[in-house]
């Protein structure tokens, strides 16, 4: 046991004491380079890729594994002999980016809510490029990139498929003083159910979002509670490539209440998500080189360490653009 100085709920990322947190942790753990950190609360929130001496970053030292419970570690291995030895499938790869926020049947106008994310087009665009001789590609853009298409994934035959979704992210918080059953009035919500207060945007949500309507089940608007109520089973990875798909309300005891938590309760294996804002470019760079090492027959978590050793290799001093992501096994 090694105890470590108290720190605030949600990290910065420019504050991570490397001296008072990650030493002792290092003169415990002596010459080992492989980590499973299962992080409970205030720890949920480190990147443990930031954790850095001037430019020395432990990334470059450590296999770094990041668990929902220490329970995993049986499962993750067994995954890695099977990587070894060479067993795979082709796989199917469901895209979603380029949402039209929008876009609504009756009309083609409402007022901006959430803005249109060129990035996120380019960004699905490449990882199409990538994989089409290897993978089965299956895209959603634009008008296409729906609520309801993503709904129709639950129940299907997806083993050892993957879910990349690169949209924006929501997170309103609870107050009493509001009386409205709407989802949110100004960011804020009536609503004590955790996973009703963070989810993902799909095509349409600014008609519902803006005009504060009821929640639908087309709507664009695709909440925790909603993913957690699907059958995922057998998808192996689902990445939520957008800003802060990791934050959730924390619950003292029963960790955090997330898109995250959402997403294991539906059956996925493991996911990949962000703490921070995070810019368009830098995440096209990252999710292309895990896409690349991936399909050249790599562990994902052997795939994800590689691509973010890239882009700190290009990126030595400017760690919000590449760390902020974390692989969830």
């Amino acid at each position: 046991m090694v105890t470590l100085p108290s720190l605030p709920l949600e990290y910065e990322d420019e504050k991570i004491p490397y001296s008072k947190f990650w030493l002792p942790i290092k003169e415990v753990i002596g010459d080992c380079t492989c980590l499973y950190v299962s992080g409970l609360e205030t720890l949920h929130f480190l990147t443990f890729a930031n954790i850095h001496h001037e430019n020395k970053y432990i990334i470059d030292e450590y296999d770094i594994h990041y668990l929902w419970s220490g329970n995993d570690i049986p499962r993750i291995k067994k995954e890695k002999e099977q990587t070894l030895s060479g067993i795979s499938h082709k796989k199917d790869i469901f895209l979603f980016g380029g949402a039209d926020f929008n876009y609504h049947p009756s009309h083609l106008a409402t007022e901006q809510g959430f803005q249109y994310l060129q990035g996120t087009v380019d960004e699905v665009r490449c990882i199409e490029k990538i994989l089409s001789n290897q993978w089965n590609i299956h895209k959603y853009t634009g008008k296409d990139a729906t609520e309801t298409a993503f709904r129709k994934l639950s129940g299907q035959p997806l083993e050892s498929s993957v879910i990349h979704i690169a949209t924006h992210s929501f997170r309103i918080i609870y107050h009493p003083k509001v009386r409205n059953d709407i989802l949110h009035v100004g960011g804020l919500s009536k609503h004590k159910e955790p996973l009703l207060h963070t989810g993902l945007i799909f095509t349409g949500a600014n008609h519902t979002w803006e005009n504060l309507q009821q929640l639908g089940t087309d709507d664009g608007i695709l909440t925790a509670l909603e993913i957690e109520s699907m059958n995922l089973s057998g998808v192996e990875l689902a990445v939520l490539s957008g800003c802060n798909t990791g934050n959730g309300d924390t619950r003292y005891g029963e960790n955090i209440f997330s898109l995250q938590r959402a997403f294991r309760q539906a059956g996925v294996k493991a996911q990949i998500i962000s703490f921070r804002d995070v810019s368009d470019k830098e995440t096209r760079e990252l999710m292309t080189d895990f896409y690349r090492y991936w399909q050249t027959g790599m562990s994902k978590q052997k795939a994800f360490t590689m691509a973010q050793r890239n882009m700190k290799n290009k990126y030595t001093n400017e760690p919000n653009k590449w760390a902020s992501f974390i692989l969830i096994e």
